[in-house]
Parts: C-alpha cells; sequence; structure tokens
C-alpha cells in the first residue's frame, strides 16, 4: 500500500534522501504501523513528537495505517519538549494508547513550522472570573502569546476529547458554561464518561506533556492550604509540577494558600522558584509575600537558559516563574490579608471544602474589594502570557 509522509521542520535533514517539499510516498506491507513507517525512513522514535495521520493527532505507534493515509510527523515543539533533552520517554510511544487528542489549526501550523506554543489553563476563565470578564481576558492572553511570536494553546475538556487550542467559540463555551474542574485525578474518568471541564494547573500540565509543551502561564498555582496539618488540603499542582518538565509562569501562588510552606514543599520536590525581576515571591494580588525565591532571573531569556540546563539534570521536571503583578494593579497586602483571614473563616462556617475552596475565596475576596480583585486578576494574567510567550520564543532559540 501507497501512503504519503511528510516531515516537518528539523525531522527533513535526517530523511535517507532530500525530499520534495518534504513528502515522500512510501510503498508499505499492509497493515503496517506507524512504527514500521518509521523504521522504512529511518527516524528514531525519539526525535518524533507527534504523528498527524489525515489531520488528527495519533500516538500509538502500533496504529495500523491504510492505503492512501497522509501521514505528518512532527519534530518536538520549538521551546516545548522534553526529548530533545535526552529523556528517556518520547513523546510519540506504544507506552500509551491513543488519547483522544485535537489539536487546533493554529498550533497544528506553529508545530509544522516548528514555532514556540503556550499552554493556558481553562480553569482561570472557567472559576477564576465573572462572565463576562473571563472571556475577554481570556482573548486578551491569546493576542499577548501572539504578540511576542508565539501560538496560544488553551487546554480544555471538551466533549470527552483534549482541546490543545480552542476556536473563539469554543473559549465562549468554557468561560459561559458551568463546567468542572479537571485535575490529573478527574481526567480518565471524565474523558471515559464524554464529558467537558477546566483543566487545572496540573490537569493542564498532564495534557501539555502529550502533545509536548513545555511553558504555561496562568495566573497562580495551587499549594498548601491554611490550616492543610489538619485539612491535608495540598494541591495536585505541586507533585505535579515536580515531574513535568515545563515553566509555568504565575504571580506566585494564591494569596488564600499558606506561602511559607507552599515554598517548602516545593523545595522539598525540588522546583526551582525563579523571580522574574524580584527576589521576592509574589502573592498573586500583592507584589511581594516577604517570602524570598530561590532564585533571581532578569530575562526571559534567562529563565530560558536555567529551565535547559535544569531539564539536563536527572529526574528533574518543573520550574516556577513567579511574575509579579504589574505596580498599578497590586493591591495592599495587609488590607487582603484581612479579607483573605474573613474568606476562609466563612468558608470553614459554611463547611466548604475541596476543589470549591479556592472558587469561593476568590469571589468572597471580589465582594470585599469592589471587583478591585477581578481586575487584578485580569492584569497579572495577561501580564503571565506576555512573559510565558517571550520564554518560549527563548527556549525555541537556544534548541
Amino acid at each position: 500500500m501507497v501512503v504519503v509522509v511528510k516531515l516537518h521542520a528539523g525531522l527533513r535533514r535526517l530523511a535517507p534522501q532530500p525530499l520534495e517539499r518534504g513528502e515522500v510516498q512510501l510503498d508499505l506491507p499492509d497493515s503496517a504501523t506507524l512504527q514500521q513507517l518509521l523504521q522504512a525512513l529511518g527516524l528514531p522514535e525519539e526525535q518524533v513528537l507527534v504523528a498527524l495521520v489525515n489531520g488528527r493527532a495519533e500516538r500509538d505507534l502500533a496504529m495500523p495505517l491504510h492505503p492512501g493515509d497522509r501521514v505528518a510527523l512532527i519534530p518536538p515543539v520549538a521551546g516545548g519538549s522534553a526529548s530533545r533533552l535526552g529523556t528517556q520517554h518520547s513523546a510519540l510511544s506504544t507506552q500509551h494508547r491513543t488519547l483522544p487528542l485535537l489539536l487546533s489549526e493554529e498550533v497544528q501550523r506553529a508545530q509544522r513550522a516548528g514555532l514556540p506554543v503556550v499552554a493556558l489553563e481553562s480553569t482561570v476563565l472557567a472559576h477564576g472570573l465573572p462572565w463576562p470578564r473571563n472571556l475577554e481576558v481570556g482573548l486578551a492572553m491569546e493576542d499577548e502569546v501572539r504578540r511576542h511570536g508565539a501560538a496560544p494553546a488553551t487546554i480544555a475538556l471538551l466533549d470527552g476529547q483534549l482541546r490543545v487550542g480552542l476556536s473563539a467559540g469554543e473559549l465562549e463555551r468554557v468561560a459561559r458554561e458551568p463546567l468542572a474542574k479537571a485535575s490529573r485525578r478527574d481526567l480518565a474518568a471524565l474523558l471515559a464518561a464524554g464529558a467537558s471541564a477546566a483543566t487545572t494547573v496540573a490537569g493542564t500540565l498532564v495534557v501539555m506533556q502529550a502533545v509536548g509543551l513545555s511553558v504555561l502561564a496562568t495566573g497562580g498555582i495551587g499549594g498548601v492550604h491554611r490550616g492543610a496539618a489538619e485539612s491535608f488540603d495540598v494541591s495536585a499542582d505541586l507533585p505535579e509540577l515536580a515531574h513535568a518538565r515545563a515553566v509555568v509562569v504565575c504571580a506566585g501562588a494564591k494569596m488564600i494558600l499558606d506561602l511559607e510552606r507552599t515554598l517548602e514543599v516545593l523545595e522539598t520536590l525540588g522546583v526551582p522558584v525563579l523571580g522574574f525581576q524580584t527576589d521576592d515571591l509574589p502573592a498573586f494580588y500583592a507584589r511581594q509575600s516577604g517570602l524570598r525565591v530561590s532564585t533571581r532571573v532578569e530575562t526571559a531569556e534567562q529563565a530560558a537558559r536555567t529551565a535547559r540546563v535544569h531539564w539536563s539534570l536527572p529526574g528533574s521536571g518543573g520550574l516556577v516563574l513567579a511574575v509579579p503583578i504589574p505596580e498599578a494593579w497590586a493591591l495592599p497586602r495587609e488590607a487582603l490579608s484581612e479579607a483573605i483571614d474573613r474568606a476562609i473563616e466563612e468558608a470553614r462556617r459554611q463547611q466548604v471544602r475541596g476543589a470549591a475552596l479556592t472558587p469561593f475565596l476568590l469571589r468572597a475576596i471580589a465582594q470585599v474589594t469592589g471587583g478591585r480583585s477581578v481586575e487584578a486578576n485580569a492584569a497579572l494574567l495577561r501580564r503571565n502570557a506576555s512573559v510565558a510567550a517571550q520564554v518560549a520564543v527563548a527556549l525555541s532559540k537556544q534548541c
């Protein structure tokens, strides 16, 4: 049988013979697999991030091909894949069953061209901001990423599919519909049920690893909640950060958390916390928390170099790049602390726990601040998207 194969970016240099427009027609045995196709081309598995078979992402090397199939082979995304760094886990692997992944046209174009892609998590829109401000901010974040030369990939689970990059209509759906929150624990059950959900930082990192992205922009990471000694309430973001090779660009951890203990857990897990032009850990709405970051970096290029070296060390996972909220939108730390204490006490009185706690506290803080915290959240999200795009571009240039 004959299939048409197109090699993208650096894969063309690995081909055994020059290819016109990067394309070749291969005559393969009937029911040949993706693995046999790679062998016929002489391409090492670890050099291929993902295969698009007739436009659909496939990750199972044992998948049989059919006559006339068009197969696009894509190397690791510029600035985005651990496989370039010698990881033992190939992005395209027989160890993983095919996931129901759907990449947007914009993300596919960026991958084909070897351009940087920035992941954006969707829980900040579905649960962090009110409608319609959340949609406006989601669109603004994507525009910030494009403005700095990268492609945005807002990640969500829609109708049982992991979506990497959303259309404007799909982004509106995430912002408007009452979606569940999906962390790593929740993904399998939601996928099996054909459900929809917004992904948390942890959930987004899982999807990013499946498609080879390594830069994420969000508001603030989760962490150790106040009173965790009794409740054991510690965000799944922290262990996910420990092994996902990604730079998470954020305004530090959310101020509603126990920031000191959150830093201690990150240190224990081996996750560097880089301060972007600051020695002090940002506290979401506030520019300073009074706690020191592990390392200060002045530029996106320095952050990218640090990430590259970190990933070259055996067993290394993610990094936090903590960016202070723009000064014009920062809120006074002392006044916020009082508002948060009152909100936490009210949550205890109403017995609000688990995944519902953070949205409850954010709404309470918005009421106390007369909506100023909503606009502060919007400002820091735009800023983080901008810095994340600059880091992704810097990573792509350091490949």
